[in-house]
């Protein structure tokens, strides 16, 4: 088992919403709203910061081969959408 976190901004929450939701691969996760970045102090200082956005956080727990798809899929969104979507995946020892 793997697990997929994935942070994104709101704005794409459809596109998001549409590749979990695509042939219900992923009949369950984990979804945590109004996530914030933390700022990046070298950009603040230069005054060219871009105030936080309104994030989204989901947590997917499922088996390594769909987790695979997701994130050629997120991947892919990612190429398209240029900012606004990071993710990482980690192994899950154990489930309950």
């Amino acid at each position: 088992m793997k697990v997929l976190h994935l942070i994104y901004d709101v704005e794409f929450d459809a596109s998001v919403t549409q590749v979990l939701h695509r042939g219900m691969v992923i009949p369950r996760y984990t979804r945590l709203d109004a996530v914030t970045g933390a700022r990046a102090i070298e950009a603040e200082l230069r005054g060219d910061y871009v105030l936080a956005q309104n994030n989204r956080m989901v947590i997917i727990i499922a088996p390594e081969q769909q987790i695979a798809r997701l994130v050629a899929e997120f991947q892919q969104l990612r190429e398209r959408m240029k900012h606004g979507l990071r993710g990482y995946v980690t192994a899950a020892e154990s489930v309950i």
